[in-house]
């Protein structure tokens, strides 16, 4: 329980308040609010009675008292009888609000600084691209119609595929629009309504939306300081008996921590002992920021059925809406099937794009792991200044932070954050069990100019 605040304290802590438009009861609450969500008047932090506080802002009792009812209707103030009044800082986001925050800048609806969103944005780094019409019109069959993809694209899939980790044919890959879409739509195929799924927690946030969407039953996976717990999903599998699983075996987000081979063959022996479908999400693989990422389970397994997913959009552009999954040919050409009274498929300008981009893959990774090391650098450096108390395991691979903010609360951060113009993406949102509430995730892949303010303003809204 903190102790009453004076009347000095509250007085700096609104500032010069009276200036500006508005009613004076309405600036006063606003100072009130601003000085809240910074922090300089800390959660539980007792008022000074409104006898006292009112001369010493040199406002009428009722100007006051009208100022703090909109703060306690905002529920940033409490009142109790013989109490007094105390801050209680802004109320937690539900789980749907923490959840949108990782879309503001997908939605286009913020004009501020985002850093939830582990996308590249800008697509100047993209090799270049000699696309004509004769491209397009060979490409694709006289309809423009190709639900499994375009020939040459999966050809090109498959040969990297072969290159990298293991032989595959055309008739292995399926296109989609995005790793998203591939995602949703191996779990629309294989996963029934209310059906139990193995997902490593915490994960890739847009599993968390879709599983709930579909009706799936998720049972979490813990990851111990990004490290998946083997004991705990033998357990899980033994108790439950699923059949699905998505995972991340080999870089994983938000963590970026990257599993170690012995790790990956104990996980793939597990697998095959329960015969489970697991659906791999290897968008991140290409992503390892000091060297190549091991071998995923679609290489490791012999009894377990694999589905992997890949993608463009953290190699290049996240505009580029290209995906694909890779595994059995029995099992592509049923998606295949499946995917039609959704979606006939992918844009073939889109996917003669992003052959272009696989054909530049080699030259585009290196570049690309060098860009992001000295973004994940600078990033750590300007919080080790401005966010001295936060901690984080430096990621091995990824696009973002995991950051654990400590005693700080999450959600109260996130909510000062966006008012000084900048969001981040909350822990909740990328878990299944709707833990790490005491996580933040902070996307480092953005010019320097936006990195070194977004943190800069992180700062303030962290108290520091």
């Amino acid at each position: 329980m903190q102790e009453r605040v004076t009347t000095t304290a509250v007085a700096s802590a609104l500032g010069n308040w009276s200036i500006g438009p508005g009613s004076v009861h309405r600036r006063l609450a606003d100072a009130f609010r601003h000085a809240i969500d910074a922090g300089i008047l800390a959660d539980g932090a007792l008022l000074p009675p409104e006898r006292t506080l009112a001369p010493a802002l040199a406002v009428s009792r009722s100007t006051l008292t009208a100022a703090l009812a909109q703060l306690k209707d905002d529920q940033l103030l409490a009142s109790r009888q013989g109490s007094g009044t105390r801050v209680v800082g802004p109320p937690p986001l539900t789980r749907a609000e923490e959840a949108a925050t990782v879309l503001p800048g997908i939605l286009g609806d913020f004009a501020g600084i985002d850093l939830a969103g582990a996308v590249p944005g800008d697509a100047r780094g993209l090799p270049p691209l000699t696309v004509d019409l004769d491209d397009l019109l060979a490409a694709s069959p006289a309809t423009g119609y190709a639900p499994a993809g375009i020939p040459s694209l999966r050809d090109t899939i498959a040969a990297h595929w072969t290159e990298v980790a293991m032989p595959t044919e055309r008739s292995q890959v399926l296109v989609t629009t995005g790793a998203h879409d591939a995602i949703a739509l191996a779990f629309r195929a294989l996963a029934r309504r209310g059906e139990t799924v193995l997902v490593d927690d915490p994960t890739y946030p847009g599993f968390v939306d879709l599983a709930a969407a579909l009706g799936l039953t998720c049972l979490p996976v813990p990851r111990r300081d990004g490290v998946i717990d083997l004991a705990v999903l033998r357990d899980l599998i033994l108790e439950h008996r699923p059949r699905l699983a998505f995972l991340q075996p080999t870089v994983h987000a938000p963590t970026g921590s990257i599993t170690d081979d012995t790790t990956l063959r104990w996980l793939a022996e597990i697998c095959d002992r329960a015969e489970l479908t697991v659906v791999e999400d290897l968008v991140l693989h290409d992503v390892a920021h000091d060297g190549s990422a091991p071998a995923p389970l679609a290489a490791r397994c012999t009894r377990a059925t694999v589905l992997s997913v890949g993608s463009v959009s953290k190699l290049a552009w996240g505009g580029v809406r290209v995906g694909w999954l890779r595994g059995p040919e029995a099992l592509v050409d049923r998606l295949v099937r499946a995917r039609l009274p959704f979606d006939l498929g992918t844009s073939v300008p889109a996917q003669v794009v992003a052959r272009e981009i696989l054909a530049n893959h080699a030259d585009l990774r290196i570049t690309r792991r060098a860009h992001l090391r000295e973004r994940r650098d600078r990033a750590e450096e300007l919080l080790r200044e401005h966010c001295p108390a936060w901690r984080w395991i430096s990621p091995a691979g990824g696009l973002s932070l995991w950051i654990d903010v400590g005693d700080a609360n999450a959600d109260a951060v996130m909510t000062r954050a966006r008012r000084t113009g900048v969001v981040v993406a909350g822990g909740r949102s990328a878990s299944v069990a709707d833990g790490y509430g005491t996580h933040l995730r902070l996307c480092f892949d953005r010019p320097e100019p936006i990195l070194v303010e977004g943190i800069r303003r992180l700062g303030v809204a962290a108290g520091g």
